[in-house]
């Protein structure tokens, strides 16, 4: 069975341009290596792979830098932004994945999608950074709708940590996330700082840049992925269950470290989990999801205190240790 990070990887290629060759699939190892596309950060890097490339070039690129058009220019400054689903649903074929849904992400704020399995949280995320276009209704991001004209330079404004993390096991950890900045020729200098900043804010130690994916712990691997959403300074942060593979230990110190990093960095964050005691724990509103409808949007306390129906009383108290905080 396909590797589902794998499986999605492959598709958002195909979404930016990834074509066929002679009327086939071009080979994994040939989208590897020419059309790389970056999981865990805005999309589309071309990415020639070093064998041992252990610490970022000091030198200046051999390759002519060529300029990006303004409007796909990375943000240098990110300013908290306001995501809207207007009127949206998303089917496939007779199979209706989310129902019409008015939805606002309010900026500079941690919103937690949470439902049962199928309920549309993800199909929500892919919706937002473009990998499925609604059936009916519109995405906005601050001003502007998604639309084909607009999704390159809008997706280059998001972080994206999809789940399993997409980690490329072939590229160490420092290439993973210099992945894309290299494609936009970023100077060493700023990589080396950016890297560095990052490095501190999630506590992952320079040591485990120059190792492998399979030589880190899971823990470590979340903290490159989410390393790699943060390189270029997105305006909006997307995690889809990111820690949802970590045993409970992990997962609760790594939920204590991203609350701060949300609260230190003051970005819009949309934030997948199955967990409710992680959604109380970091969102500042969750939006509770069934079978591809919000059935309640609010804070925790709201959500425990004025359920809208009995499946929001009868969701919290499966979950047990919730029901008496």
């Amino acid at each position: 069975m396909k590797n589902p990070a794998q499986v999605l990887l492959f598709r958002l290629l195909q979404r930016v341009g990834g074509k066929r060759r002679h009327g086939r699939p071009m080979k994994a190892a040939q989208q590897f290596r020419q059309r790389m596309v970056l999981p865990g950060g805005p999309l589309l890097a071309a990415h020639h792979a070093h064998s041992d490339s252990r610490a970022v070039p000091s030198g200046p690129s051999k390759v002519r830098n060529h300029a990006l058009p303004n409007d796909i220019q990375p943000s240098m400054s990110p300013k908290p932004s306001a995501i809207e689903l207007v009127g949206v649903t998303k089917c496939f074929g007779s199979l209706v994945a989310l129902e019409r849904t008015d939805l606002v992400f309010q900026a500079g704020k941690t919103t937690i999608l949470i439902g049962p399995s199928g309920c549309g949280k993800s199909t929500i995320l892919r919706l937002i950074v473009g990998l499925l276009q609604p059936t009916a209704g519109l995405v906005r991001f601050e001003d502007r709708v998604l639309s084909p004209e607009t999704i390159l330079s809008l997706r280059r404004r998001m972080g994206y940590v999809i789940q399993e993390g997409g980690l490329f096991p072939h590229l160490t950890a420092r290439q993973n996330i210099l992945l894309l900045a290299e494609h936009l020729r970023q100077s060493p200098e700023e990589m080396r700082a950016r890297l560095g900043e990052l490095c501190e804010l999630t506590r992952l130690t320079p040591a485990s840049l120059s190792r492998y994916p399979l030589e880190l712990s899971g823990g470590q691997r979340q903290r490159v992925c989410l390393i790699r959403a943060l390189m270029l300074r997105p305006d909006v942060l997307l995690l889809d269950e990111p820690l949802a593979a970590l045993d409970p230990m992990v997962r609760a110190n790594l939920q204590v470290e991203l609350k701060a990093i949300f609260q230190q960095i003051g970005q819009t964050v949309i934030f997948v989990t199955h967990d409710l005691a992680e959604a109380a724990w970091l969102g500042d509103q969750i939006v509770l999801l069934r079978q591809g409808r919000v059935v309640q949007s609010g804070t925790f306390a709201a959500l425990r205190e004025q359920p809208a129906s009995s499946f929001v009383s009868e969701f919290i108290n499966a979950q047990r240790k919730l029901a008496l905080v």
